[in-house]
């Protein structure tokens, strides 16, 4: 999963909860054993109430973008 958020202004209500929900429903259709996401380290706690687990952190970044500290949490589905 990849570039999954939701407005400030609207969390807490479930959106967030509700996205990740859809995405597992269809790759779990699709045949998919694991999901990987690269977590910004204040939504961290989000995946793990989800289900993820932590993998290691890493730098999310691109060579031309400023450091991104992440960590990187799977879950699988099967």
């Amino acid at each position: 999963m990849a570039a999954t958020f939701v407005d400030p202004d609207n969390t807490g209500r479930g959106i967030g909860r509700a996205l990740v929900e859809k995405l597992e429903g269809i790759a779990r259709r699709e045949g998919v054993e694991r999901l990987t996401v690269l977590a910004s380290l204040n939504a961290v706690g989000f995946y793990e109430a989800l289900g993820f687990e932590r993998e290691h952190k890493i730098d999310a970044g691109a060579p031309e973008d400023p450091y991104v500290p992440s960590i990187k949490l799977q879950k699988k589905l099967t």
